[in-house]
């Protein structure tokens, strides 16, 4: 069993099998990840997680509109409000980038897909988003083909010179991997650590 899924046992932010993967993710680089961003964050229980996984981690960030009256926590900056709104998403923006956005919020295709395309360029390492089965099937299948039509026509459009058409931050986004898990989307950026 590995650290993550030992600390989960006190935090209780995280089902099991979201956890062998987040481990798997992170294990390998998890002393570099100094910032982490997080949608939906219930309790706050995943951000005390990450704190105490993290060992470098500096900047913890969480936003939900649905607690009222939250204090920050040492090294946690809580942010009450709904990330669909531009003075959230720009505040959020105000904090980064971070090595990891992790999109754990309504689980909506209309939440999860626009806050996406908002903070792509916000992720430095990993941008993930959890439960993306969890309502609307139809809607992330569709949201995973056009991610995935936008990345080959950037591809082409980097090899023949041209600018992307329809997401302005795939040139930005340096996407190496999209990988999809059973209820979650991983999204690997391009990236070095000096």
């Amino acid at each position: 069993m590995g650290l993550l899924i030992e600390l989960n046992k006190e935090h209780k932010a995280f089902k099991d099998h979201i956890l062998h993967i987040q481990e798997s993710i992170f294990e390998p680089i998890r002393e570099k990840i100094t910032s982490i961003c997080e949608v939906g964050i219930f309790d706050g229980g995943s951000l005390r997680l990450w704190r105490a996984y993290f060992p470098n981690i500096e900047t913890i960030v969480g936003i939900d509109s649905g607690r009222r009256g939250w204090k920050n926590e040492e090294g946690i900056t809580r942010i009450n409000g709904d990330i669909m709104l531009p003075g959230v998403i720009d505040q959020v923006k105000s904090l980064g980038p971070y090595d990891v956005i992790i999109d754990d919020g309504s689980h909506q295709p209309e939440q999860y897909i626009p806050t996406f395309y908002s903070l792509l360029d916000q992720a430095k390492l990993y941008y993930i988003v959890e439960d993306i089965g969890a309502y609307g099937q139809e809607k992330m299948s569709n949201f995973v083909k056009d991610l995935a039509l936008d990345l080959q026509w950037y591809q082409k459009a980097v090899l023949a010179g041209e600018r992307a058409r329809k997401v302005e931050d795939i040139p930005e986004a340096k996407i190496q991997c999209v990988t999809i898990y059973n209820h979650m989307l991983v999204i690997e950026k391009v990236w070095r650590f000096s």
